[in-house]
């Protein structure tokens, strides 16, 4: 005899759990993503060089001796009664030809870059936001799908199993509906291992580094 079939049906509450607007992950993406990070890190050391580039090189101390009395210079005696050259020298860097101003633009040019840079990266972080947010939200609806396909095949199956055992259809018919559900609890499955990726995915983007965010995006 043709007995039920245990197909394991998977409670799409164990995946999904809390709600996520576009506009939350969005303001989380500026805070937890990695590249975003990077370029915003990028953009305030070069901010710095600004200030270095505007920088007056300091002056040089510096002091030597030249020559030593060999008979006045060393020895017993009084410090002022000895014979030494001392040689104390100051060295200010002058620049001319407009380089300190050069180098100045040229730091502000690299900080106009890399503020480019900062622009290009949220941008391209954002779409990628985009494309993930309703990627889940596709992933989480074909659960869904799937979840109420599995349901139903599982209520044929029970239900024909009745009126094989009554005698009212035949067993390959039974079987038939057995390979139907069985199959539908892969594709109930597999969709639920998409909706798990397509977490992770977003989890990246916005910076959670550990185990799958319970992501339910919930925008249209």
């Amino acid at each position: 005899a043709v007995t039920g079939v245990q197909t394991c049906a998977l409670p799409i509450s164990s995946v999904l759990a809390a709600n996520l607007k576009l506009a939350q992950a969005e303001e989380r993406l500026e805070a937890g993503n990695r590249e975003i990070i990077a370029a915003r890190q990028q953009l305030e050391v070069t901010g710095s060089g600004v200030v270095l580039a505007g920088a007056v090189p300091n002056p040089t101390l510096s002091a030597s001796v030249s020559s030593i009395n060999p008979s006045r210079g060393i020895g017993g005696g009084r410090p002022q009664d000895k014979q030494v050259d001392s040689i104390v020298h100051l060295e200010q860097l002058v620049e001319r030809g407009g380089k300190r101003e050069l180098r100045i633009a040229t730091a502000d040019a690299q900080v106009q870059a890399a503020r480019r840079d900062l622009d290009e990266v949220r941008r391209q972080q954002r779409l990628q936001l985009n494309l993930a947010y309703f990627d889940l939200k596709l992933a989480a609806e074909k659960l869904v799908i799937q979840q109420e396909t599995l349901r139903l095949q599982e209520q044929s199956v029970t239900a024909n199993q009745r009126r094989f055992e009554a005698g009212d259809v035949a067993e390959t018919e039974v079987v038939r509906l057995r390979v139907e559900a069985l199959r539908a609890a892969n594709d109930a499955r597999a969709a639920q291992a998409d909706v798990v990726r397509a977490q992770q995915a977003l989890g990246t983007l916005i910076g959670v580094e550990t185990g799958t965010p319970d992501f339910v995006a919930v925008d249209a």
